[in-house]
């Protein structure tokens, strides 16, 4: 039996940090729908004295942590796993990946939930059982397309940093005061860019907006599908009630999601903006002709940036 600590996962992780410094070097998506980031949150991860520090926790955190989800879940195979299987493939083909992703049903996470992890040399998803018995497979395709997103943005190394600093702020006064002051409201802003990014990649997998707001609502209820008798009336009432809620405001600051009712007003302008820049018989099969413009960028931008 291979050991963990033998293979690329394991080895990917320990070298993390100087993984990011030489990400040129490594293989890399290309996404024609992303959201671009700004700021100096790459720069700041390069700073040698944070890049030791930061080197340290990934090294004591982080692969035992994968180790112990990877290893406990279900591989999902074509032949023992045929639907959710045709749901990553979908994935995979409609998002141009260059291969069809790791994904495990895991008992770790729990109702209707998934969530990407790994390097820029090995990623996995993770989804939860929940998922695979109460979403359809429109809905799957959203969420299955979302994490998705995360892999070809590249960013999963950051991603899986972050995981390991919120860990560590618990048990590190000295981090967690670092991690407040120097990274964690840049990072916040950095993630809220990625979510709106992996959004579109859930819409342009399920090829339907409103199975994508209603999967961005129902993560806020609880996906609580079968009490709600109007779809369409609810979610409108839902956006009036939530749009201005002080609250939510407030909390974003230090959030690394979007509010709900901007993550749905970004995927709807994105949706309209496709529309406009497409032809109708191109709009889901030739994304990558799709010219992302500043004038989008900047109503996005507002969405994302406005309680930072």
């Amino acid at each position: 039996m291979v050991k963990f600590s033998d293979t690329g996962i394991y080895k990917s992780a320990t070298g993390l940090i100087t993984k990011i410094g030489e990400m040129k070097t490594l293989p890399k998506y290309e996404c024609s729908f992303s959201h671009p980031m700004e700021g100096s949150f790459v720069e700041l991860l390069n700073n040698s004295y944070l890049r030791t520090v930061l080197n340290k926790v990934v090294e004591k955190q982080y692969a035992d942590k994968i180790e112990a989800l990877y290893s406990g879940g279900i591989k999902i195979k074509s032949k023992s796993h045929p639907f959710v299987y045709h749901i990553l493939k979908t994935c995979s083909d409609r998002l141009n990946l260059n291969e069809i992703p790791n994904l495990i049903i895991t008992n770790e996470l729990h109702g209707i939930n998934a969530l990407t992890l790994g390097s820029d040399h090995f990623s996995f998803i993770a989804l939860s059982r929940g998922a695979t018995v109460w979403l359809n497979e429109q809905e799957l395709l959203f969420l299955i397309g979302h994490e998705c997103g995360h892999i070809i943005q590249n960013n999963l190394s950051v991603h899986t940093i972050y995981g390991t600093l919120e860990s560590s702020k618990i048990s590190s006064p000295v981090l967690s005061s670092m991690v407040s002051d120097l990274i964690e409201v840049p990072i916040n802003y950095w993630h809220r860019c990625s979510e709106i990014t992996a959004d579109r990649a859930g819409l342009i997998c399920c090829r339907d907006l409103e199975t994508g707001k209603r999967m961005l609502i129902g993560a806020d209820i609880s996906f609580d599908f079968e009490s709600i008798s109007n779809w369409d009336d609810y979610s409108r009432k839902y956006i009036d009630n939530h749009k201005n809620d002080i609250k939510q405001n407030y909390f974003e600051i230090g959030n690394k999601h979007p509010m709900t009712t901007k993550r749905v007003e970004a995927l709807d302008t994105f949706m309209n903006f496709m529309n406009l820049g497409l032809k109708k018989t191109e709009i889901w099969t030739n994304i990558h002709l799709l010219n992302i413009d500043n004038d989008l960028n900047k109503r996005i931008e507002l969405l994302v940036k406005e309680n930072v």
